[in-house]
């Protein structure tokens, strides 16, 4: 017989209430199941927040439902982008030609069984990922996961808040139960020296400011700053941020510099999250390389301190992938916690990210 196919469109599903369905579509040949094709969905109310759901600080705790709350948790990517060319993979794993719910429900499930409660998640398309962005949370809700979010248009090194609000308001996460908090800044970092040049002329003003004149401030360091065309001052070279030096007051000055300017930054960012989400707490994962580290690649991108912009933030967020063997490095990770808490005047210290490469067997053993 020649080949047929039928169309037919049953138009918009009107009625559906609040909840989690699933749409099947079988195929049948002489009265026989051939194929059948499954994709969960989700009708989402949108209401008020559910204040009851709310991660809150109280001290340096965060508190849940009346009790302090830790979170555990993993930077998330489903199964279904693994081994996927970068292109396809960027597009995000929550854009309609990838968005896999059945996979979603598994990886959640797996969650609960391994004991977390949070997942780690990057939200950069306020046009394609929403609708499939939100089925997650809901469904992470649906386990007890809470969702700590990085959020495009926050970074202090690009900001673009009109960008930020879209994606805010496009999921409208300030109604989510599933959220916890806001990741506004990924292993923020100043950058290497010829990044670092485009703010000669804001680090010329700073010392205008600062010390009357750049010649009074390189009398106080006891050392000389570069000079380019015109005479435009420069800030240090990466290898006088990298070593000790007669440099070292001026490279303190310098960075006296970058956080005042990361100050004002994550100011303006907390008055963007507040304008249209006062419920959440937002902060900034500090600490390319891992936070204090010593590793010769990190050090001349000048990784932001944990003291840059604290008085902005809700939480102190740094990371540690410098912490493995002895009980030394973990003793300098304590560490880290202890003047997380001084530099933020007593706020929770959250370990945003940590981690070890376990590249050979040996290591992974």
């Amino acid at each position: 017989l020649p080949s047929r196919r039928t169309i037919c469109e049953f138009g918009p599903i009107k009625g559906l209430k609040p909840g989690f369905y699933v749409a099947e579509t079988s195929m049948y040949r002489d009265g026989k199941l051939i194929d059948q094709i499954r994709e969960p969905f989700s009708i989402i109310e949108s209401k008020p927040v559910d204040k009851s759901e709310l991660v809150t600080i109280k001290g340096d705790q965060f508190i849940y439902k009346g009790k302090p709350w830790y979170s555990l948790g993993i930077n998330y990517r489903p199964l279904y982008v693994a081994s996927m060319e970068e292109k396809p993979f960027w597009q995000h794993w929550c854009h309609p030609d990838q968005y896999d719910a059945e996979i979603i429900e598994m990886e959640l499930d797996l969650m609960n069984k391994i004991g977390l409660n949070t997942v780690a998640l990057i939200y950069e398309n306020s046009e394609e990922v929403p609708s499939a962005f939100v089925d997650f949370m809901e469904r992470a809700h649906r386990h007890g996961l809470k969702c700590h979010v990085y959020l495009a248009g926050l970074e202090p090194n690009w900001p673009n808040p009109e960008k930020a609000l879209a994606l805010i308001k496009a999921a409208r996460l300030w109604e989510r139960p599933a959220m916890f908090a806001y990741d506004t800044g990924w292993e923020v970092r100043i950058g290497r020296e010829d990044k670092r040049q485009g703010a000669d002329p804001e680090w010329n003003r700073w010392l205008q400011d600062r010390y009357g004149s750049v010649e009074n401030a390189e009398k106080d360091w006891e050392f000389t700053l570069r000079r380019g065309e015109n005479g435009r001052v420069h800030g240090p070279t990466d290898d006088q941020v990298s070593q000790d030096g007669p440099w070292n007051r001026m490279v303190a000055a310098y960075r006296r510099f970058w956080d005042d300017r990361f100050s004002r930054r994550y100011m303006k960012t907390a008055q963007i999250v507040d304008s249209v989400d006062p419920y959440h707490p937002i902060s900034v994962r500090s600490g390319f390389g891992g936070t204090g580290t010593t590793a010769p690649y990190a050090l001349p991108t000048m990784p932001v301190d944990l003291f840059s912009g604290a008085k902005h933030l809700d939480y102190i967020s740094p990371e540690g992938y410098n912490i493995s063997g002895d009980w030394q490095s973990f003793r300098e990770a304590g560490f880290t916690t202890l003047y997380g808490k001084f530099a933020s005047g007593g706020k929770p210290v959250y370990w945003a990210e940590l981690g070890y490469s376990a590249a050979t067997p040996e290591r992974l053993e």
